[in-house]
Parts: C-alpha cells; structure tokens; sequence
C-alpha cells in the first residue's frame, strides 16, 4: 500500500530534513522578486512565498496553520531575516 506521502494529496513529513528545506522550500531570485514586487510588507512576502513553495512542493494549497514553522523560518532566512517578523496575523487565510 502506497505511504499518504505517495497519493493524490501528500502531506508534509515532518519534520523537514535540511535538505528538503534547502532544496523544496528555498525560493529562486525570481520567486523573491516577485514577491517583493507583488508585497510591501516583509510578511506578506513571507506568507505568499510560504504558500508558493508548499503549493510546488505538495501539488495543492494548504491551509495557513498547516504551514511549518520551519518552512516559515527557511522562507524569512532565505530574505536575509534570522526571525519572523511579529505582524503575521494568526488568521492570515481566512
């Protein structure tokens, strides 16, 4: 029987290895310039890359909550943030 990480709707493994970090959820130039071009605030781009990256990751939208804190935290590191920033709202996607 296939693993639920092999079906239509994979789910995240958690926890992340480093690798899957750097290498699923790290975003491109592109990607960070788009996001600075389509966000203002550092933590709007921080959740639309996070969105971004877990979309190509896993093939589907996942909700805000679902998000890992250490895909957050990969995403604002790759922005040359150490920490996130405290405006996220908890209710971003609702």
């Amino acid at each position: 029987m296939a693993s639920i990480q092999e079906t239509a709707y994979p789910r995240l493994k958690l926890p992340l290895s480093r690798k899957t970090l750097r290498g699923s959820f790290t975003p491109t130039s592109t990607e960070i310039q788009f996001a600075q071009t389509h966000c203002r605030e550092i933590w709007a781009q921080i959740c639309l890359l996070s969105f971004l990256k877990c979309y190509q990751h896993l093939g589907y939208f996942i909700m805000w909550k679902q998000i890992p804190q250490s895909v957050l935290s990969a995403v604002a590191q790759s922005l040359g943030y150490l920490f996130l920033p405290q405006e996220i709202p908890d209710n971003y996607d609702q």
